[in-house]
């Protein structure tokens, strides 16, 4: 898929759910769960579709002859899943956290 593409769709996304946590609360409040447990599992699923192609990498290394085992491990990381793209998963988590909190934030002190 287009980088561009992806790069749009992610910034709309984000600034919809930016608009929903200020505008919206009880809202945001409803879908923040769901988001966080979906976005989890993301994480989750990248770390291991990394871990089994190292495990199947380091397990076939001994079936592979010593000249092409750097052409294989190279094929092998072509497959994974970058590792910023898990960094920017959690970062996502903790700024849905910050826009639970953003209603305190913003709140008025009755008690001043």
């Amino acid at each position: 898929m287009d980088k561009a593409l992806v790069t749009s769709l992610a910034l709309a996304f984000i600034s919809g759910i930016t608009f929903l946590a200020y505008k919206h609360p009880i809202a945001f409040k409803r879908i923040y769960i769901p988001l966080c447990y979906l976005f989890s599992v993301l994480s989750f699923t990248a770390f291991a579709w990394n871990s089994a192609i190292v495990t199947v990498l380091s397990t076939l290394k001994a079936f592979i002859p010593t000249a092409q085992s750097s052409a294989a491990a190279t094929k092998a990381h072509e497959l994974d899943f970058p590792a910023w793209h898990s960094w920017v998963l959690l970062c996502f988590i903790i700024y849905m956290v910050f826009l639970l909190w953003l209603p305190n934030l913003l709140a008025d002190d009755k008690d001043k």
